[in-house]
């Protein structure tokens, strides 16, 4: 540039540029801008959202409302799906709705499910939606139709859905195990609040979280047909639900029965017979439980300060292994040659050299631990018809086995209310010692490697029987549990003082868990379901034709049949002149 210049002259192959106004070379120009994210991200979603219709606030008009103002809940399981958990999104209350999208399709009023979002976090809620939704297309869930993107967003899909609990029956059986086979199979969570069904093609799809579905029963079973059971809607009539069970032959028998044992309700022993409670309950707050009580007060839901003597003389002879009437009357027992025998298992071992190993039962009762090592003993102990699940190995057959039986067990009883069973606790013998001073006396003795030692032995431990009733249970502490010995029937026991000179530890027994819930009961109309099924099986439910078939064992019926006992109505008058003592605790 040449400002004020005159006589001067370019040669060469020069240019020659003549401007008006300002000229700039090689100038970066800086202009302010918002940050651009990628697609992925929060806003990640404008392209997606542009392939749904937009439909203004206006045109949505609310027909019935399905959810109001509930809290966001989102299952995040399609991610990881073993590690689901139910996330809520603080914040936000979502509403559920039928309404009529205006103006009307092809001239008919276009029924929809709408979704709206309200709060502080509405929209990541909506958009968190939005993309779960957007990409389904399967006719088993939602299918996105349009959104509203207004300051209360909203999703609107296809059809009129209703959810599951505008349809379910809480206390139908067969309802009951096909919806929950239902919910696994349209994968949700086994939450049946995720159902719902879609009015127009007649079927049931998965959703968001709808209105609490109860149930009458605890744990739902579900079919081992789940992966092919049907999804329309006629499955919602008894009759047609139950001729597509017993279609499916044996297949469907474990899991009717395993349907019947869940139907089981917690029961108490005041519940069963109220007028034992008297006007001042006891005040379970201010309790102390001891071991020797805590079984006794878990049959009350409000343990009374007194009771009748008798009354207290039946509950002291109740029998882990024989079903009552809603009287506590005796009405049927696992024979004894039946009953299986209690499985005990050590605990951590120390050594590699001797893994641990189940105890075998002799014929006397006694279960024995061959070449026993432990550290820091733990040895437990459950019936196979015991009712805790705590551990793998636990499988409760008892239950079952009445279960496929209810029919013969109740066959000849007038007015039978309720079924009713007793839950044994699980029991524990847990070691106490200075291991390091009772691993050194065991290892000496229980290497069987050393053959040049004549005086190596092995010990066994033997552990006595566990106890059938709640009187048994409570003397169980301070009884006799078990003993050690060289001889391997238990002939002889090794003497307390060697037992402590060896370093045997001193196994103490205790409960292993304090569930409060011990009584259970079925009502008279499982029972019918159970006969009902049988019949269909092309089984007579007078015989125990159903049970054997399934391998289980033949009860015994205790008691006389078709009479009208009077049961323990002379409970009704003891408090008036009869002899009243204190509860046992």
């Amino acid at each position: 540039m040449f400002q004020n210049t005159s006589k001067f002259r370019l040669e060469g192959d020069a240019t020659n540029n003549v401007l008006g106004g300002d000229q700039y070379n090689n100038c970066r120009i800086y202009v302010p801008a918002e940050k651009v994210k990628k697609r992925g991200g929060i806003d990640g979603i404008d392209k997606e959202l542009a392939q749904f219709e937009e439909i203004i606030r206006g045109n949505i008009r609310n027909l019935r409302t399905i959810l109001d103002s509930e809290p966001y809940l989102d299952w995040e399981q399609r991610q990881k799906p073993r590690r689901s958990r139910l996330k809520a999104v603080r914040g936000v209350k979502r509403t559920i709705f039928t309404a009529n999208v205006c103006p009307a399709v092809e001239g008919k009023a276009s029924k929809v499910t709408v979704m709206t979002y309200r709060g502080r976090n509405a929209r990541i809620a909506w958009k968190k939606d939005f993309r779960t939704y957007s990409h389904l297309q399967s006719t088993d869930s939602f299918q996105l139709f349009g959104i509203n993107s207004s300051e209360i967003p909203a999703l609107i899909f296809h059809s009129e859905l209703l959810p599951l609990a505008h349809f379910h029956n809480p206390r139908s059986f067969w309802m009951n195990l096909y919806v929950s086979s239902l919910a696994n199979k349209l994968n949700c969570n086994f939450r049946r609040e995720n159902l719902w069904i879609d009015t127009t093609a007649g079927n049931f799809i998965s959703g968001p979280t709808g209105p609490h579905v109860s149930s009458f029963f605890r744990y739902p079973s579900r079919s081992p047909l789940y992966q092919v059971i049907p999804t329309t809607t006629d499955m919602l009539n008894h009759d047609v639900l139950f001729r597509y069970f017993s279609k499916q032959g044996p297949i469907m028998d474990e899991a009717v029965v395993a349907q019947a044992e869940v139907t089981l309700t917690v029961t108490s022993i005041d519940a069963l017979f109220p007028q034992l409670v008297e006007d001042a309950p006891y005040d379970i707050y201010s309790r102390i439980i001891r071991w020797r009580s805590h079984y006794l007060e878990s049959l009350w839901y409000t343990k009374p300060r007194n009771i009748p003597t008798d009354m207290m003389d039946i509950i002291r002879e109740l029998d882990f292994t024989t079903v009552y009437s809603g009287k506590l009357e005796p009405i049927a027992r696992c024979p004894a040659n039946s009953i299986p025998p209690w499985i005990w298992t050590s605990g951590r071992v120390s050594s590699r050299r001797w893994p641990s190993s189940a105890g075998m039962v002799l014929d006397n009762g006694l279960t024995r631990f061959n070449y026993l090592e432990l550290n820091s003993s733990r040895l437990i102990f459950e019936g196979t018809w015991g009712d805790d699940d705590m551990y793998a190995y636990s499988l409760p057959k008892f239950k079952h086995e009445i279960a496929a039986q209810l029919p013969w067990i109740v066959n000849g009883i007038k007015g039978i209310e309720k079924i009713v069973i007793l839950k044994h606790p699980l029991l524990s013998l847990q070691g106490f010692g200075d291991d390091s001073q009772w691993y050194d006396g065991l290892a000496e003795l229980f290497d069987p490697c050393d053959t040049a030692k004549g005086d190596t032995k092995p010990i066994y431990l033997f552990i006595c029987p566990a106890p059938t009733t709640v009187h048994g249970l409570i003397a169980w502490e301070t009884g006799r549990t078990h003993f050690w010995s060289f001889d391997e029937n238990g002939q002889s026991e090794i003497p307390d003082d060697e037992c402590k000179e060896m370093g045997l530890p001193t196994l103490t027994p205790g409960f292993l868990s304090e569930s409060h819930d011990s009584l259970y009961s079925w009502t008279p109309e499982i029972c019918d379901v159970v006969r009902d099924w049988q019949i269909a099986r092309g089984f007579d439910p007078m015989t125990v034709d159903f049970a054997r078939h399934l391998g289980y064992p033949e009860y015994e019926i205790v008691g006389a049949r078709n009479e009208d006992k009077s049961g323990l109505d002379w409970l009704w008058s003891a408090f008036s002149g009869s002899d009243i003592s204190a509860c046992l605790c």
